[in-house]
């Protein structure tokens, strides 16, 4: 994925590296599909690029890079078996950190989900920092700096990757999906900024059918149906799932999250709607109460989707909303 944002975080590497004052280690900062990972690829870009203007995003070091595959750009995260990055995973990078690279004038290493080092991994690799090699540069992945022990940090630069306008992630996800221009608005707003969100929403044929199913749900309601039709557009073809349960409801409190602030504000940002007509039409016809009722309900099906009964949970969601049952 290209980047895009953070112009003067990639403006400073280049200018650091240009000057011959580059950092040996940095923590990159931010939010889950941030582009942590991308902005790191980026960066490494830059040092493993041979043209005058660098990232040129052409050659092969950089089309190596921006693909993960490059020799002297190591990625390392938590082993498919594990919750954790064991010492065996930093002691081996610590090795390899010390071997001249094979390609170019660097050795990178991305550590993903830098976090969840264990303090004895942590503490190791503080010692490579300490006394770093010649010509190798770490970064740590993390949404939280703080969640790294604070010899750490002291030992490496902090970027903080930045949040996207929502038309950024709009206009990238309309250039990346163009057939599926009718959900790019819902998902933009429903990512918060995240083009990573984003983009998993989009590739998600299941969580896409889910806000399509809530979205129908929601039209309906608008429209003052009773228990009856609501219960069909919940089942229309075959029984909810428990896995497709958790994100009905996780998707109508957002929903009801943007009708309760109709009520207090006139130009809300909307996280779900892209229609405003279907919220405003809900408003007359359900007072707060009852919008907060149903959410309050959300959040309790929330905490209990592992043990609900799938049945009794959709009855109660229809309840709360149906025209008839009021």
């Amino acid at each position: 994925m290209t980047l895009i944002g953070n112009k003067a975080t990639v403006d400073d590497f280049r200018r650091d590296i240009s000057v011959g004052r580059l950092s040996h280690a940095f923590i990159i900062e931010g939010a889950e599909g941030s582009g942590k990972t991308v902005l790191a690829r980026t960066l490494a870009s830059m040092l493993m690029c041979n043209a005058d203007n660098i990232p040129c995003g052409a050659c092969k070091g950089c089309i190596t890079t921006l693909a993960g595959e490059h020799p002297d750009v190591k990625e390392i995260d938590v082993p498919e078996d594990k919750s954790f990055i064991p010492i065996d995973s930093i002691r081996e990078l610590i090795k390899d950190a010390y071997v001249k690279p094979s390609e170019a004038g660097y050795t990178v290493f991305i550590i993903e989900n830098a976090h969840k080092m264990t303090v004895p991994s942590q503490n190791a690799l503080l010692q490579v920092f300490e006394e770093p090699p010649r010509n190798t540069v770490f970064f740590l992945l993390t949404p939280d700096r703080n969640l790294l022990l604070k010899t750490l940090l002291s030992r490496a630069r902090v970027l903080r990757c930045e949040v996207l306008s929502e038309e950024a992630v709009k206009s990238a996800l309309t250039e990346r999906y163009p057939d599926k221009a009718d959900s790019v608005e819902r998902i933009m707003r429903l990512a918060s900024g995240s083009l990573g969100e984003a983009v998993g929403l989009m590739e998600n044929e299941a969580l896409s059918e889910v806000i399509e199913l809530v979205s129908r749900y929601f039209d309906e309601v608008s429209k003052g149906a009773g228990f009856y039709k609501l219960s069909t557009v919940l089942s229309p073809t075959k029984p909810v799932t428990r896995e497709q349960l958790s994100d009905i409801i996780s998707y109508f409190a957002i929903a009801l999250r943007d009708i309760a602030l109709l009520y207090a504000e006139e130009e809300p940002r909307l996280m779900f709607f892209t229609d405003r007509s279907v919220p405003d039409k809900i408003v007359t016809r359900r007072t707060l109460r009852e919008i907060v009722s149903s959410f309050e309900l959300c959040e309790r099906l929330i905490q209990r989707t592992v043990s609900a009964n799938v049945g009794t949970a959709i009855a109660l969601l229809n309840s709360s909303l149906a025209s008839d049952m009021k």
